[in-house]
């Protein structure tokens, strides 16, 4: 068995490696406009986020309306978990019977709803931005705009070379 040349080794005798190269996007990397509308949770999630996609290389301009839309549900499912953690699980209402006379219920609260559907849009969104652990490695790597292929022994090696040594 034959132990693979290292890319050293490929630009030493001049070869090209046979195996795949890790495949990048198309689409240039870049941070995406600040949106104005965002609350101030919306905001602190949103930066969060964009840090995060920035390190991993995967943030480009297009995702604007992905990034508002979950940095606003996410300070939705804030909100709505704040005046469920005060409220309780369930509250009690007052209805009336079919004689119209009023009782006290005990009913599920009205924002128990609201934080399960923020939950599941965050879900599915976080899945869509490869926030989750199962879809990090999906998402690939969008193109460094400054950066471009230079093969060896070409020009633009040459002058690459001399600028990194100066």
């Amino acid at each position: 068995m034959r132990i693979a040349k290292t890319q050293f080794e490929h630009d030493l005798h001049g070869t090209k490696s046979q195996a795949r190269p890790p495949v990048g996007s198309a689409i240039r990397a870049g941070r995406p406009k600040f949106p104005s509308h965002l609350s101030r949770a919306a905001r602190v999630e949103y930066k969060r986020v964009c840090a995060m996609l920035e390190a991993r290389a995967a943030l480009t301009p297009g995702d604007y309306a992905m990034l508002s839309v979950y940095a606003t549900v996410y300070s939705r499912w804030i909100a709505a978990k704040r005046e469920l953690d005060t409220d309780g699980l369930m509250i009690l209402t007052t209805i009336l019977d079919s004689h119209g006379v009023p009782y006290q219920k005990k009913i599920k609260h009205p924002m128990l709803r609201i934080v399960t559907d923020c939950e599941r849009q965050i879900l599915t969104l976080a899945s869509k931005l490869g926030l989750s652990p199962i879809d990090r490695d999906r998402v690939k790597p969008a193109r460094d705009a400054v950066t471009r292929e230079v093969k060896p022994g070409s020009l633009g090696a040459a002058l690459l070379e001399m600028k990194v040594t100066r």
